[in-house]
């Protein structure tokens, strides 16, 4: 049991850690790009904040 969770955490982090690649490949900032689905889209932006957005007034509190 422990080695599945260890590889299920393993194969979604790596799932995870591959979209982010992608996403900064692909996208621009700020820039929307059509899927084939007509009312799809994706869009890349990044968070400033913690979680939800928490503290993304005080960016100093954050990066030091």
């Amino acid at each position: 049991m422990d080695r599945m969770f260890i590889w299920l955490t393993l194969f979604f982090l790596t799932i995870d850690l591959a979209t982010k690649i992608w996403a900064e490949i692909t996208l621009l900032i700020g820039g929307n790009q059509e899927t084939v689905v007509p009312y799809l889209s994706w869009l890349l932006l990044y968070n400033e904040g913690m979680s939800l957005s928490l503290l993304e007034d005080y960016p100093k509190l954050l990066k030091d």
